[in-house]
């Protein structure tokens, strides 16, 4: 199994681009438990560039499943922390 990270993003444009990068390396037949973790935090911090790059398309994501999960009764995604 290749894992092909796969990121959209908004340009200035307003039109939205496709990034496809690389297959990470060590996932394909990845036999110990440390290969597989190596490739789980390449993909992990991929998507953590991507998140801090573009806050703007994730925090609305975030915010609609909160409200979705509240409606229909499940726990939320984010649960508050107690202070």
């Amino acid at each position: 199994c290749l894992v092909l990270p796969t990121f959209m993003v908004r340009n200035s444009k307003g039109l939205n681009e496709i990034v496809i990068f690389p297959p990470l390396e060590g996932l394909a037949g990845a036999d110990d438990k440390e290969s597989l973790k190596n490739t789980i935090q390449q993909l992990v911090h991929l998507l953590e560039e991507y998140v801090v790059a573009h806050p703007h398309h994730y925090l609305h994501f975030l915010a609609l499943r909160h409200m979705t999960a509240e409606k229909e009764g499940e726990p939320p995604l984010l649960l508050s922390t107690p202070s």
